[in-house]
């Protein structure tokens, strides 16, 4: 029996960064939707705001009073309910217990009906955020773009990375 020529030392590999990609394009795509979902949920937040005033506005005192005592937990219940399908998609895509989604919307219906709400607002989309960052999307000063988020979500969906594909997009 022939014994084999010494091949040498082992292979030597180059010691350059590799990506890393994290999680799952589909929880990326509901948390992009639900951090833009918010954004016109709080314009209705502001338009009920503004009608808010107005009728608080109205020179008979009893019946504005009335209606403005009505107004407020009916802009609780609307901002909730209206918050309650993206708090769900930020809550799928943070992995949320089933419970967060349900709680968070509670508690910006209830701050929208003290104020304006914009503060539950900015806390959950910074809460989303920062799960986005995770993916590699880069937010401006401003917020983030659509496009940006779409990109990373559309890099993830590609052919270099086949065993990443969204439920919609499987066979």
């Amino acid at each position: 029996m022939e014994v084999p020529p010494d091949s040498g030392p082992p292979p030597q590999f180059a010691a350059y960064p590799r990506p890393q990609f994290y999680g799952d394009p589909s929880k990326l795509q509901a948390l992009s939707d639900g951090y833009f979902g918010l954004n016109t949920v709080f314009l209705y937040n502001f338009g009920l705001a503004i009608l808010l005033n107005v009728v608080g506005r109205i020179p008979n005192f009893e019946f504005g009073l009335i209606l403005f005592l009505i107004s407020i937990p009916l802009i609780g219940l609307v901002v909730g309910y209206l918050s309650y399908p993206k708090n769900k998609l930020i809550g799928y895509g943070c992995n949320w217990s089933k419970h967060g989604p349900l709680t968070a919307s509670i508690l910006m219906g209830l701050n929208s009906a003290l104020c304006c709400g914009i503060i539950g607002y900015v806390v959950v989309q910074n809460i989303a955020l920062k799960e986005m960052r995770k993916y590699g999307v880069r937010g401006g000063a401003f917020g983030l773009r659509k496009r940006d988020v779409q990109a990373v979500v559309d890099a993830l969906n590609s052919e270099q990375h086949p065993h990443l594909v969204m439920p919609s997009q499987a066979p």
